[in-house]
């Protein structure tokens, strides 16, 4: 449970102290344009997706999901230190290729979440989330210690401190014992049911990628956006993110206590309220304004995600490993292209490269309730889990 929570953790600090803090550092050091590394992220996240969804099922199958699990945090590993150690652009595209293949297939740890709290799989991947979303809060923070005490190539350390953390994690993961998850095949086959709702299942995977995508494209463009709009620094920027996710963890610790007192569809339709807020964050003329709007966003992010893929699981209760990578795909293809639309209308409509991450939360919310709603969709309508299993 610890290693698989911190995880979560350090995927959340990876997601925002990176690509937005140091993102306009990158394109002067290299001399690109933000378009042209949107289009590359979104091509290494589209074939490594792909490639994902190829292997990973056969892979959890073959191998179970614990040792699936370690193999990722491994690949993680060599692409952090990979990119913090080459300096030309084809060693950095690799070795980042490397890096999201592990961290696509990590996602599994969704699955092996849900089967450790098996009696309330919603508190479990809210944990799973709420430490994701802590590491978000700190990873801000790491690129603003970068920026200080790191003047010339403060993303490189940031690439280093990641890799310290990830080996940390392969090394517990490999040497402490466990029991819960991984068993010899012969006493716990691993092979899951035969799935017999695929469009359910790819529809449910394309919400929750849309979900993420928007979070992703909101978080790596706000920074830009600010400096460009309102001339905040970079150090100014970091810790605005980091007040924006403090408020996205806020929320999710909230939805935590609440446990199974709201609905599924309730927690959705409670996230449209706060995404909302983006529309004053983009286009007020106030700087306090929009600032304030922009951290309340982040409740909006708060529980949508993981309420929509707790109630999915149960009810692909046979089939959590295939639903759990179907959503790494669909997350790869969300982020990749969420990244790259953001990135081509920053400098032309930067306003709408802001708004365009929770205007696709609100898009995919408003389809979940309307999804729970019609009997037609063939969408089980979201309620607390015990009644959730329809297998």
């Amino acid at each position: 449970m610890f290693g698989a929570l911190c995880l979560g953790g350090l995927s959340g600090l990876m997601a925002t102290g990176l690509l937005g803090p140091f993102r306009d550092a990158f394109i002067k050091e290299y001399h690109i344009t933000q378009s042209q590394l949107g289009t590359t992220l979104a091509i290494i996240g589209i074939v490594l997706g792909g490639l994902g969804i190829w292997q990973g099922p056969k892979l959890a199958d073959r191998i179970g999901r614990y040792r699936l699990l370690k193999c990722s945090v491994g690949m993680m590993v060599i692409g952090l230190a990979g990119c913090g150690l080459f300096k030309g652009l084809t060693g950095l595209a690799v070795f980042w290729g490397l890096f999201m293949l592990g961290g696509y297939l990590s996602i599994i740890v969704n699955a092996v979440v849900t089967d450790l709290w098996c009696g309330e799989p919603r508190r479990g991947v809210l944990l799973l989330h709420t430490m994701l979303s802590l590491g978000k809060i700190v990873g801000p923070v790491v690129a603003w210690l970068c920026m200080i005490f790191l003047l010339r190539t403060p993303w490189r350390g940031f690439f280093f401190f990641g890799s310290a953390c990830t080996l940390t994690i392969l090394v517990f993961l490999s040497f402490v014992r466990q029991r819960k998850v991984y068993r010899p095949k012969e006493e716990h086959p691993w092979e899951e049911a035969r799935l017999e709702r695929p469009v359910l299942l790819w529809l449910a995977a394309a919400l929750l990628g849309i979900t993420a995508g928007g979070e992703n494209a909101l978080a790596t463009i706000a920074p830009s956006f600010y400096h460009q709009q309102y001339g905040l620094s970079s150090k100014e920027a970091a810790w605005l993110l980091a007040f924006h996710f403090i408020a996205l963890t806020a929320g999710r610790f909230l939805f935590v206590w609440l446990g199974g007192k709201l609905t599924c569809r309730a927690v959705v339709a409670i996230s449209i309220l706060p995404a909302a807020l983006i529309v004053p964050a983009a286009y007020s003329s106030s700087r306090a304004v929009s600032i304030g709007s922009f951290i309340l966003v982040g409740l909006g992010f708060a529980a949508m995600w993981p309420a929509i893929f707790a109630h999915m699981a149960e009810v692909f209760s046979r089939n959590r490993s295939r639903l759990t990578l179907a959503v790494g795909v669909m997350n790869a293809a969300g982020i990749a292209g969420g990244i790259a639309a953001t990135s081509w209308l920053i400098m032309t409509a930067p306003s709408l490269a802001l708004l365009l991450g929770p205007a696709a939360l609100i898009l995919c919310a408003i389809l979940f309730v309307a999804c729970g709603r019609s009997s037609a969709s063939g969408l089980p309508a979201p309620g607390p889990e015990s009644s959730a299993n329809s297998d």
